[in-house]
Order: structure tokens, then C-alpha cells, then sequence
């Protein structure tokens, strides 16, 4: 879920949340993580507040059960610090069912493409 100083990260592997600081400063806020479908149907929110020191990583929570159309779950985070500054946000989605499969986001895609193969000969 991106690659900012302070961020919210998945990792798809343990289906667990992640808060992380690469900052040389400690960083207070709060992290609000939604759960939606792919018609854009709310399935949950998660807001967590955080504390972090430099250099260090907390884990939020676990990914929660959720039932989505096609099993496919878009998740959004924001992270906000105590000051009211926006510190990081990001888009990611997962299939609840068959990891890694995300074949449940071709229906997103707008428009074709195309695939050629041409031989190009040395000059």
C-alpha cells in the first residue's frame, strides 16, 4: 500500500495491518482504514490511533472476515497526524477467497488492448 515515510501496509501474506514510521521523529495520529466492495458498497471501517517512534512499526489488526461481491475487497487508508496533517493515503484490494487472484478487477478496466508481436532485425 504504497511507499511513504509513514504509512498503513498490508501485508497480503499474513492478512495483517501494519502502521510504519521511517521518520527520524516520533508521529502521533490516527489511521482509518475502509473496506469496500467493487460496486463501491461500504463493508467496514477501522479507525486505529497510533503512536510511533522513529524507525519503528506497530501492527493494527488483522484483515477482518468480510463478505464482498467476487470476493474482491478495495481498501483504502488514511492516515492523519495529531496535528490534523494528512500523512499518507493509499488504494490497494485484495480476493478474500484465492489470494492473488484478481481477475474480479477486469470488469474495472475501461477499454481494450492490444497485443502484437514484430520481429525487429538488427540494424
Amino acid at each position: 500500500m504504497g511507499n511513504q515515510p509513514v504509512n498503513v501496509i498490508l501485508n497480503q501474506a499474513t492478512r495483517q495491518f501494519w502502521v510504519v514510521n521511517s521518520t527520524a521523529q516520533t508521529v502521533e495520529g490516527t489511521a482509518t482504514i475502509e473496506f469496500r466492495d467493487r460496486s463501491g458498497r461500504s463493508l467496514a471501517t477501522r479507525v486505529e490511533n497510533f503512536r510511533l517512534a522513529s524507525d519503528t512499526r506497530e501492527q493494527l489488526f488483522d484483515f477482518p472476515i468480510l463478505e464482498a461481491k467476487d470476493d474482491l475487497v478495495l481498501i483504502r487508508a488514511v492516515m492523519v497526524a495529531k496535528t490534523g496533517e494528512r500523512l499518507a493515503e493509499n488504494v490497494t484490494w485484495v480476493n478474500t477467497r484465492r489470494a492473488h487472484d484478481y481477475r474480479a478487477l477486469l470488469p474495472l478496466v475501461d477499454g481494450t488492448a492490444t497485443v502484437t508481436d514484430t520481429r525487429v532485425s538488427r540494424a
